[in-house]
């Protein structure tokens, strides 16, 4: 440990509806864990990070968004009441499979080096009151083509934004939070999105092709993630149907389903 003033108090537990006020320390509970001043998103999918937005501002908690793709990255800070939240540009979870992660496109480490960089500078303007020196724009940025990018969020706030103006925790709450069900006897968990797509399976393919053997049938996309091992050590199996539903057979824990499907669908 580098600075003994710190102390680091990690937690290997799922984040959900169900626990996340707990591990903040906000709920009103004798053995609640010490308050919280701060949210930094360091998260790998938008279910998460829609969660943590909706805790940040039910609680009025300042909140840095941070995330990379690739060799795309894009940081935001968020203060309730006074800035737009992160359902205000992102209303709605993308749809799994929708979109790249860092497992299907890989991520550029110094692109992570970079965002982080900003994201702990924004952390320390907020820890030590100087929040008028804060950015108060959409950062995107690429090292790779060298382009930097800033989108000016005064006017984004939006009068209609379910969260920050309406203040409807779907995702606190549990409402847009997908369901998660363990099939009895297969050894699988199946995840149901709240909001169900029509998902583009050829184009899922491509991007799971690297990480697995898959097969295209005209209704879902089956295969084996060669690089994960099942609860018993052996293979585990995926299949996206098209309207959003993973069944992930190797497992009957629900948090490893979840986390396989936010790695490899988003």
């Amino acid at each position: 440990q580098i600075n003994a003033q710190v102390s680091i108090n990690a937690h290997a537990a799922d984040l959900t509806p169900a626990n996340a006020e707990h591990l903040a320390g906000l709920p009103s509970r004798s053995d609640a864990l010490p308050p919280i001043s701060l949210i930094i998103d360091a998260t790998d999918n938008f279910q998460t990070r829609l969660l943590l937005n909706d805790l940040a501002i039910k609680h009025n908690i300042p909140f840095i968004y941070a995330g990379v793709v690739g060799t795309r990255a894009t940081t935001m800070t968020i203060l309730p009441t006074q800035t737009p939240c992160l359902r205000c540009l992102i209303e709605d979870a993308p749809a799994p499979g929708s979109l790249e992660t860092c497992d299907t496109a890989g991520v550029l480490a110094p692109a992570v080096a970079m965002i982080a960089s900003i994201q702990s500078t924004e952390a320390l303007k907020i820890l030590t009151g100087n929040t008028d020196a804060l950015r108060t724009t959409l950062l995107e940025l690429d090292p790779w083509t060298s382009t930097f990018r800033e989108i000016n969020l005064a006017h984004a706030k939006r009068a209609d934004c379910p969260c920050c103006a309406h203040r409807r925790f779907d995702f606190l709450e549990g409402d847009a939070c997908p369901a998660t069900t363990n099939l009895c006897g297969r050894n699988a968990v199946q995840i149901t999105p709240e909001d169900q797509h029509q998902l583009d399976l050829d184009a899922l393919a491509q991007r799971l092709a690297p990480h697995g053997i898959f097969e295209r049938s005209p209704f879902a996309l089956r295969g084996v993630l060669t690089n994960e091992h099942g609860d018993s050590g052996d293979q585990l199996h995926l299949t996206v149907f098209k309207d959003g539903r993973a069944i992930v057979r190797g497992t009957t824990r629900p948090d490893r389903a979840r986390a396989l499907c936010a790695r490899y669908l988003g």
